[in-house]
């Protein structure tokens, strides 16, 4: 008997990581465990990969137009984009306590989503290049967007994160429709005023907060089972909560003839967007059993890259149209260029990326002659 201890012991030791951490062996790793980290990253780099592909593809015509962007009212795939990423952020923000929150770190978080809003402004100013001020406004994008949603999610307390979401939203709606706010934002002329000039983005980002506390509000249930070691609990309780509220877009549709919009966020979209990240986070649970240690580093780069890769996808997207006519190419080469963006970003290396943009280059070279 003490043999088999000491033998377990130092089996054990053998296994220790640099910071005392089990490793299981390989042969073992279908056995595991997920961590919720582990399988909210597997979320996130899947949602980063589709929005960096769907960018892109958007502007050939053989992406099938029941995928883009809604106008005014309805849902498709790419209205998802914003929404995934303010529910990723409540999912961060519900392990905040727990990872050691640091206001520091979190301010120069805030800070550097600035920058990048300003950039991508600026470098839109600079170029001319053709944005639909239906989609944020003339001057607000994606990034004031996210910087606003993780300012405000600094000054509310995770164990309030469900109350507040609920607040939140039924006050927007109240004001959508009540006080005449989604007329106003849908419909009238814009004024000669930053508040008239970025309607879409303000207004959209009250939604978009409601998304993110309901997701740290998720996040911190989901995050408890996984720490009792109950991954299949986590599982199906993100999927019943996620099919319950697919029924509640139905209500909302159907009996109170709330349509979505992702350009006012309003309550539907807002329970929309929930439901389709908390059945994809449930799938996450499960495939993250088939996936742990596949395909790890290229995983780990998705999630931890985030912003910087869709940033990046921006600029790869804006070069792409001014090098070539994306409306008149062919479906293969509409397929040729978006599967070598896309390898490009998901190399995890900077020489792809410039390859890519220098055959941009000679493309736009040789059809200029």
């Amino acid at each position: 008997m003490q043999q088999r201890k000491a033998a377990a012991a130092a089996v054990a030791a053998a296994a220790r990581g640099r910071r005392g951490h089990i490793v299981a062996p390989m042969r073992y790793s279908m056995m595991m465990i997920p961590l919720f980290d582990d399988a909210v990253e597997l979320y996130r780099a899947t949602m980063t990969l589709a929005t960096c592909i769907c960018i892109l593809a958007v502007d050939f015509n053989c992406f099938p137009a029941r995928f883009t962007k809604q106008e005014a009212f309805g849902f498709s795939l790419m209205d998802l984009g914003v929404g995934s990423y303010a529910f990723s952020l409540g999912l961060s923000a519900s392990r905040r306590a727990s990872l050691g929150y640091a206001w520091r770190r979190y301010i120069k978080s805030v800070a550097v989503l600035l920058l990048l809003g300003l950039l991508r402004l600026t470098a839109i100013t600079l170029t001319k290049y053709h944005v639909d001020d239906k989609e944020y406004g003339r001057h607000w994008n994606f990034f004031f967007t996210l910087a606003a949603l993780k300012a405000a999610l600094a000054f509310i307390p995770q164990r309030l994160s469900a109350v507040c979401g609920i607040l939140v939203l039924l006050v927007h709606q109240t004001l959508l429709s009540a006080a005449g706010l989604q007329h106003t934002v849908l419909h009238e002329p814009r004024a000669d005023n930053f508040m008239s000039q970025n309607r879409e983005g303000l207004v959209s980002s009250v939604g978009c907060l409601a998304v993110s506390l309901l997701g740290c509000a998720a996040g911190a249930s989901l995050h408890n089972s996984c720490t009792d070691g109950h991954w299949k609990t986590a599982a199906r309780r993100a999927a019943a909560w996620g099919f319950a509220a697919w029924a509640g877009v139905a209500v909302l549709s159907g009996v109170f003839d709330s349509q979505p919009s992702r350009r006012v966020a309003n309550a539907s979209f807002v329970v929309w967007t929930v439901a389709n990240n908390l059945v994809l986070l449930a799938g996450c649970f499960v495939a993250y059993q088939w996936s742990y240690m596949t395909a790890f580093s290229l995983r780990n780069y998705l999630s931890r890259f985030q912003l910087q890769l869709f940033l990046l996808a921006n600029v790869m997207t804006g070069a792409v149209n001014l090098s070539i006519n994306t409306r008149a190419v062919s479906d293969s080469v509409a397929v040729i260029v978006v599967v070598g963006y896309t390898a490009a970003l998901a190399y995890c290396r900077w020489w792809p990326v410039l390859l890519f943009l220098l055959s941009l280059v000679v493309c736009r070279f040789l059809s200029a002659n």
